[in-house]
């Protein structure tokens, strides 16, 4: 029943929301009204309508305390009903409903009175105190740190944040699978509130995360909390080298364990036989494992990363990668590698195996390359255009034309002919966008000598896979790459009349012959098209200018390699429209103008005013 009413009132919130906040107010002042009798009355159930009560205004509080309201008073609501109910010690249960509810109605409570309600959340925290108050209690601290530090009020959270965080770790401790869960998602919005505080809490919420890090792997969503408290760890300067020294060694023991279980099987095996006790399978934890190293790593930011870290990461990661052939091991050593680029490009470079005497470049292109292999799992490819441009752009002094760069472009190419999933393709192809947008005169000639499947130069198979994919390509860094590699390819091709372009002929619009039997066979023609035309009548051209095409663009992206890169600061509706009037004067457009379709003409006419009729 309660779950019921829970979801009608969530059904009227949002079909009927101005009728159901002025129920909603009205209903709270009558039920004040019959709760103060019901309890002088000695009705034994008067507290639990009042919890129902606070339930009801928590949930509704987006709607209660939007303009007009239902002509709410948030600070009545707060003075006169849930300060007096936080004194009920005697109801445990009402207690916690009301520290949850004065944490959703933060932003709307008198100044004068947050010192205090954070004062009693803390304390609701204590071990002492029934469950049911401390699990509200934590989920108010989420609440409290969510508001407070979106209005810069953060400083009032400062003197109770080590009373949380030991109630919060001690509570994650002792209690089941969803109140662990509550608790390292509270520590996740508390641990940035203060790095220096954050810091002398290290040597408790360090262990903690690990402890349930080893023991519930298998729980995604508590594996992912984990990962979220170790990288604010991570971050935070006072605390780096201490959390690196104690998750290093660990995770490194269960990558070499990996390695030696995948490439010594018969032996482990033995060897355990003989000990009287079998070793336990770590290939659950190695994919985890990796993702802590990439935290590590990515937690060192400008302050540098250690030479240990990477001395210890590099040749480990790449190792795992080179015997494992499971997805998420694979997928989660490109990413661990990017990062290892992305931020400490000068001791990769440096970087000299004992044993083999291989470069740090050696080792990261032997794991492109099982990264792009065909034989490898699909998934294990669907990040790693992200990994090769960010080599591109860290390490592109080391790689010469002709030598390692043409061995990743090879296998780059090979997996997007191969491939059939749009994830793939189009992280491949970011790579080429890459290549096309700083080196389109090496893009092209690549691709030129380079053969395809039929032995014909690749850069008409190239061209198709990716023009025939564009417009579902999804991302606002790779829309923005993408197109803009287009544009810069077009641009190449009329300032130089590359002749090895000038022959490609490609698939446009489909041919209406008028005979239904061919269409039932399966034999549809299209329009051949030279590829430089079909790059002007690309969707570069159409839905590049279109505002549905543009919207998204603008988000932000936390991927730090994004955020680096100077294309994703690019306005790239304005860029094409500047890039399209330009092309729309040349004396040769007339040629392109013809192979434009109905739609493109539209947006070239209403965007940018190209009238081509």
């Amino acid at each position: 029943v309660r779950a019921s009413a829970q979801s009608l009132l969530d059904a009227l919130r949002s079909d009927l929301a101005k009728s159901t906040s002025v129920a909603l107010v009205r209903a709270c002042g009558r039920l004040r009204e019959d709760l103060a009798k019901a309890r002088s009355a000695g009705d034994a159930n008067w507290w639990r309508r009042c919890e129902a009560l606070l339930l009801a205004m928590g949930a509704s509080r987006k709607l209660l305390t939007k303009s007009g309201g239902g002509g709410f008073d948030s600070a009545a609501f707060v003075e006169q009903l849930l300060i007096p109910t936080l004194q009920e010690a005697d109801y445990p249960f009402l207690q916690g409903r009301a520290l949850w509810c004065a944490g959703r109605f933060a932003l709307y409570t008198p100044p004068q009175h947050l010192p205090g309600l954070l004062a009693a959340t803390a304390a609701a925290l204590s071990d002492q105190r029934p469950v049911s108050v401390r699990v509200c209690a934590a989920r108010a601290v989420m609440c409290y740190c969510d508001h407070l530090k979106a209005v810069g009020q953060e400083s009032l959270l400062k003197p109770h944040l080590a009373q949380m965080f030991h109630g919060l770790s001690s509570l994650a401790f002792t209690q089941g699978h969803e109140v662990k869960c509550l608790c390292m998602e509270s520590l996740c919005f508390a641990l940035p509130i203060d790095p220096r505080i954050t810091a002398g809490f290290e040597g408790q919420l360090g262990p903690l995360a690990l402890a349930m890090l080893l023991k519930f792997y298998s729980d995604p969503v508590l594996v992912d909390l984990c990962l979220d408290v170790f990288t604010q760890l991570a971050g935070n300067p006072a605390c780096r080298d201490a959390l690196r020294e104690r998750l290093l060694p660990p995770m490194c023991s269960i990558l070499q364990t990996y390695v030696r279980q995948k490439e010594e099987p018969t032996a482990d095996a033995a060897s355990d036989s003989s000990a009287g006790a079998a070793k336990p399978d770590v290939g659950p934890l190695t994919a985890i494992a990796i993702d802590v190293l990439k935290v590590l790593i990515r937690g060192c930011g400008d302050g540098g990363c250690p030479a240990e870290l990477v001395s210890s990461a590099l040749p480990l990661v790449c190792q795992v990668a080179r015997c494992s052939d499971d997805s998420a091991v694979l997928q989660n050593t490109g990413e661990c590698l990017r990062a290892l680029v992305s931020v400490a490009s000068d001791l990769v470079r440096q970087y000299r195996d004992p044993h083999s005497q291989a470069t740090g470049l050696d080792l990261l292109v032997a794991c492109l390359l099982k990264l792009l292999d065909n034989q490898a799992p699909e998934a294990a490819s669907s990040e790693v255009g992200m990994l090769v441009c960010v080599i591109f752009s860290r390490l592109s002094g080391d790689l010469a034309p002709g030598g390692q760069l043409d061995l990743i472009l090879r296998a780059c190419l090979s997996k997007l002919l191969a491939t059939e999933t749009l994830t793939v393709a189009q992280s491949v192809i970011l790579v080429f966008s890459q290549l096309c947008l700083h080196h389109p005169d090496h893009f092209v000639s690549f691709l030129s000598v380079t053969p395809d499947s039929r032995g014909r130069p690749a850069l008409e198979q190239l061209l198709k896979c990716w023009l025939s994919r564009q417009h579902l390509f999804f991302g606002a860094y790779q829309l923005r790459v993408t197109v803009m590699a287009l544009t810069a390819l077009l641009d190449y091709c009329i300032k130089t009349d590359n002749p090895a372009l000038q022959t490609v002929m490609l698939d446009g619009d489909p041919v209406d012959t008028g005979q239904r039997s061919t269409r039932r066979a399966g034999k549809q023609e299209f329009k051949q098209i030279p590829a430089v035309l079909m790059l002007a009548s690309s969707r570069c051209a159409d839905d590049g200018v279109n505002d549905d095409f543009c919207e998204g663009l603008d988000d932000e992206d936390d991927d730090p390699d994004v955020a680096a890169d100077p294309v994703n600061r690019v306005d790239l509706r304005q860029h094409l429209a500047d890039f399209l009037t330009r092309l729309a004067q040349q004396p040769f457009y007339a040629s392109f103008a013809q192979h434009h379709n109905p739609m493109e003409k539209k947006a070239l006419r209403t965007c940018l005013g190209i009238q081509l009729d």
